[in-house]
């Protein structure tokens, strides 16, 4: 059998031709207006295919072998993997030691992009997340003042809920400011518990119950795209990152103001 380097060069260069068998089997005759090659460089791509052990030749028909399936849907999604982490990626471009992103929460990642898109149509990616999740904790240096309210009544709606927000203080007493009686009504009557702390200025994160994980991007106008992923190594990724934030946070809580005497 060829040797594995010999196999994905194969896998890459005559990809068109085990994507035809993949669908069914052929005879050349019917290959040749699939992959749009001459026939004397498909009698070679055939040959090549069957002396590394993917394709075979029975009743006049080329057919994939069960070796051969297998290593194409593998180069298949090895091939929509590298895609996908490029596209997830390009949030991230800069040097590996610059970032706490790693492959861990790139690979396998929905990307969710606002390029193209209007902004609030993404954020509704973090609004499904805090409604649909019973313990939702979260870190974001930022927040889009469009969407404190809605996040609030989504992070409320499912049983119990338990919330950890983790924010900067300046990002806090924003908030209060602009959103005083919300924020005490957080802080003094709800399942939500706020803490300050230093959080990376990139990137929040959130972690829904411990079914998945979620990034919010940062650039210079907002959120540039939102990554969602929910393989184990991603969710101890996040775990990591939140519990790093976590050790350092303070709680916040407000002074129950004393009642006048009648």
């Amino acid at each position: 059998m060829a040797h594995p380097r010999d196999v994905i060069k194969l896998l890459h260069d005559r990809y068109n031709v085990l994507q035809a068998l993949e669908a069914h089997p052929s005879t050349k005759q019917e290959l040749l207006p699939a992959v749009e090659i001459s026939r004397s460089t498909l009698d070679s791509v055939t040959r090549n295919l069957e002396n590394a052990g993917l394709v075979v030749y029975r009743d006049g028909e080329w057919h994939l072998t069960v070796y051969g399936h297998c290593a194409f849907a593998l180069h298949q999604r090895y091939r929509e993997q590298l895609r996908d982490l490029r596209k997830a990626a390009s949030f991230v471009d800069m040097p590996t030691d610059e970032t706490a992103f790693d492959c861990s929460i790139l690979i396998d990642a929905d990307v969710h992009s606002t390029d193209g898109i209007i902004q609030e149509d993404v954020m509704q990616v973090l609004l499904d997340a805090a409604r649909d999740a019973t313990r939702f904790r979260m870190f974001t240096p930022r927040v889009l003042a469009a969407h404190v309210e809605s996040f609030y009544e989504n992070a409320l709606i499912s049983d119990d809920p338990r919330i950890e927000l983790v924010v900067p203080m300046s990002l806090f007493e924003q908030l209060r400011a602009h959103f005083s009686d919300l924020i005490h009504e957080a802080v003094t009557d709800s399942p939500i518990s706020f803490y300050t702390a230093d959080v990376p200025d990139t990137f929040g994160l959130w972690i829904a119950d411990h079914d998945h994980v979620g990034v919010l991007v940062f650039g210079e106008s907002g959120v540039r795209g939102i990554l969602v992923n929910d393989t184990d190594a991603a969710l101890r990724w996040a775990e990591e990152q939140y519990e790093h934030i976590r050790q350092s946070a303070d709680p916040v809580s407000f002074r129950r103001q004393p009642q006048k005497r009648v």
